[in-house]
């Protein structure tokens, strides 16, 4: 099984801590939901109909 991960685009006033990341969301959602790792992405992945590009979210997954 596939650990959970979030992909994240940080607003710029954002630092890009995990710590800082993981303690905003766990103001906002159940600890059972929390994801394993954050990627952090420039922007999010879409095609040109506005769908999301799920095969470019895996690829950045892989270590580099």
């Amino acid at each position: 099984m596939e650990r959970p991960v979030a992909f994240v685009v940080l607003r710029a006033d954002f630092d890009t801590k995990a710590g800082q990341l993981r303690e905003h969301l766990s103001r906002r959602i159940a600890s059972w939901r929390m994801p394993d790792d954050f990627i952090l992405l420039d922007t999010i992945p879409l095609t040109r109909t506005g769908k999301l590009l799920k095969q470019t979210l895996r690829e950045s997954r892989r270590p580099a």
